[in-house]
């Protein structure tokens, strides 16, 4: 069952049985009063009709039960009333009425007086019975007076029927009313149905737009902040799975250029004789392009081993550092006839040696390639209040700006003839991205082209 109706129908529940209890609540009091009020008015007229009659019948000559004879048929006044007087045994000594009596002289208690209301038969008239005693000269008697009862009842059925009126037009006005309510509070639950749906169907955008300051606008707020959340994540994920399909076609790439050629020098040499120099040629081509598919499965390892598990850090003294990476640059910077210039201020800061020996080798190395022969490289380092720099600069070719966004990505080559040529698989600034990750830091790039690049990486604090 939906909602709605559940509302309609708890609605239609409490207003029906709360007109009912009220209405029966008062109708009955009213009844009850009207009865109690009856009674008292049938009681008084029976004292004062006792009275009258004993006081005529005292004044009489004679005993008291023929002076009350004498009274009852000589006075057209009692001749109005449809009375029974019984003798104290119960026998009946006058009546001037047909109906029976339902009260007996043996129902009076002590008060003297009791009263009834009944009715003979379905549909026929409502009676109110009293029965008085009186005492005249020494004997008692019982004075049993009928009176109509109908206004009482009629009044209540009147009002009974007036209730059916009002509870039908209370029911259909409720009936309405609920479903109108029913259909304002149950509003911003369809929409949020139907943008849960229209996300499920794909349209990660949809949102809620509910905008009431109850718990259903709290829970379309609730609702909104995970649709974001959502999508983000969806983003991401679409994001990772084109990263790995562009790393996955790239890889595929990078392997079937230098496999071809090495197939081809390889078949060459096999099927026919070449000239000495030509041999030497091949096999060097063979030689370096197998170097540089081993660089790129070491670098390629490296990234995985970055993501499976967390360096252990250890404090690591900058200069120490530096000079470790400018002796293992120094042979590859005199053969390039590029400088190596070190401005390493003493520091200290919490870092995995071989990784950072790695990132900072790596950047040094692609300085070095955009670099021509004659310029110079310089490596900085000094302490700053977010943590220590590191900066590596060259005067080389530059990066386009369009280029620096994707740099850090694997396989990623502003020139790839030109890194080819030189070595380069395209993932080393990619390791050295991950590298930084992994010791919470990011590398900065600053470059124009023709001017040269700056590379920035503070370690052992926060970003500015």
């Amino acid at each position: 069952m939906k909602l709605s109706w559940k509302i309609v129908l708890t609605v239609l529940l409490i207003v029906t049985l709360t007109v009912s209890v009220s209405s029966y609540i008062m109708i009955a009091s009213t009844f009850q009063a009207e009865l109690d009020s009856q009674a008292g008015a049938a009681s008084g007229e029976s004292q004062m009709l006792c009275l009258t009659l004993g006081a005529l019948a005292s004044q009489a000559v004679g005993s008291g039960e023929s002076a009350l004879l004498e009274q009852l048929e000589g006075s057209s006044f009692f001749q109005n009333y449809a009375m029974l007087v019984y003798r104290s045994d119960g026998t009946v000594l006058w009546k001037n009425r047909e109906e029976p009596a339902n009260l007996t002289p043996a129902d009076v208690g002590q008060e003297g007086l009791c009263y009834a209301f009944f009715q003979r038969d379905t549909g026929s008239r409502r009676y109110l019975e009293t029965v008085q005693r009186l005492e005249l000269n020494g004997e008692t008697f019982y004075v049993d007076l009928l009176q109509g009862a109908d206004q009482a009842f009629s009044q209540r059925d009147a009002n009974l029927q007036i209730y059916r009126q009002v509870m039908l037009l209370s029911v259909a006005a409720c009936t309405l009313a609920s479903i109108a309510c029913a259909a304002v509070l149950t509003g911003p639950i369809r929409k949020l149905s139907r943008s849960t749906r229209s996300i499920a169907g794909g349209q990660y955008s949809h949102r809620v737009k509910v905008r009431s300051r109850d718990e259903l606008g709290a829970l379309a707020e609730d609702f909104n902040r995970m649709a974001d959340a959502l999508e983000l994540k969806i983003q991401e994920l679409a994001a990772a799975a084109q990263r790995q399909k562009d790393f996955t076609a790239s890889f595929a790439h990078e392997l079937k250029t230098p496999l071809t050629s090495v197939i081809g020098y390889a078949d060459t040499l096999r099927s026919r004789e070449l000239p000495r120099l030509q041999q030497l040629e091949a096999v060097n081509y063979i030689f370096s392009e197998g170097k540089r598919l081993e660089a790129m499965s070491f670098s390629l390892l490296d990234l995985f081993a970055l993501e499976r598990t967390a360096p252990q850090l250890v404090t690591v003294q900058a200069q120490a550092l530096a000079r470790a990476v400018a002796e293992s640059m120094g042979y590859v910077m005199s053969q390039s006839g590029v400088e190596l210039r070190l401005s390493v201020e003493p520091g200290s800061f919490p870092g995995e040696p071989n990784l950072l020996k790695t990132l900072l080798y790596n950047l040094l190395d692609n300085a070095r390639k955009a670099s021509q022969s004659g310029s110079s490289v310089e490596l900085l380092g000094c302490t700053t209040p977010q943590g220590y720099l590191f900066q590596v600069t060259d005067h080389g070719r530059g990066i386009p700006q369009e280029a620096l966004d994707r740099i850090t990505e694997p396989f990623y080559m502003v020139d790839k003839s030109r890194s080819r040529a030189q070595g380069g698989a395209g993932l080393g600034l990619a390791l050295c991205q991950r590298i930084a990750s992994a010791h919470d830091a990011q590398l900065r790039f600053e470059s124009r082209v023709g001017a040269g690049t700056t590379v920035s990486l503070i370690l052992g604090g926060s970003e500015p």
